[in-house]
């Protein structure tokens, strides 16, 4: 469960790429689906196997990973 998003971008059963308040956040995985998008509460929720999750902010510049980010 994601929160903080404001916009799917895109996303299918290997990808999923969510615009979020800090940047952008790229899960891939397999066997993903939205169980929950509510972008009024910026809240989504994807089910599936997930292999990464990275994060870029908005000066298009990847962090470690979203992890990473999360504990800094």
């Amino acid at each position: 469960t994601l929160t903080g998003v404001t916009e799917v971008e895109s996303f299918d059963e290997k990808m999923v790429v969510l615009h979020t308040t800090l940047g952008t956040a790229v899960i891939r995985g397999q066997s993903l689906h939205l169980k929950l998008l509510s972008l009024d509460g910026g809240q989504v929720h994807v089910d599936g196997t997930v292999d990464s999750i990275t994060y870029e902010d908005d000066r298009g510049k990847q962090s470690g990973g979203f992890f990473a980010r999360l504990f800094h």
